[in-house]
């Protein structure tokens, strides 16, 4: 990523609203946890406030996640859910019990804004899926 000032302040927001999200089963593929490289992932960085988070983008998992403890550093206001099992690719399961609403970030010089999922995550600060 280069420098951003000066750029555009564009914004995309996303479409969907939580509750279609937690109707439905997330799933989580293995390379989002265990720091493996694929065919369908690409690992970028992002940006909230100054401080760089690591993205991988998983057009393989079905929903966007983020890491307990990025959560906590940037002090987001988590809004907690009934518990929800989050299926992973090798057939494991995790709970998560809360979303951050609207969480904001920037990415090659443009923000974004989406619900996540809020988790621990060992192989990056947050997964984008498809």
């Amino acid at each position: 990523m280069g420098d951003d000032e000066g750029d555009e302040d564009s914004t995309m927001e996303s479409g969907q609203e939580m509750e279609v999200l937690v109707g439905t089963d997330p799933h989580i593929f293995m390379n989002a946890l265990e720091r493996v490289p694929g065919c369908y992932t690409l690992k970028v960085t992002g940006q909230v406030a100054k401080l760089p988070i690591f993205i991988l983008i998983d057009s393989s998992s079905t929903h966007n996640f983020m890491n307990t403890w990025v959560a906590n550093k940037l002090q987001c206001e988590l809004t907690p859910i009934n518990l929800v099992t989050v299926k992973a690719a090798n057939g494991g399961k995790m709970l998560c019990s809360s979303i951050c609403k609207n969480f904001r970030w920037k990415m090659q010089g443009i923000h974004y804004v989406a619900d996540v999922f809020v988790m621990e995550l060992d192989a990056c600060d947050m997964v984008l899926g498809a």
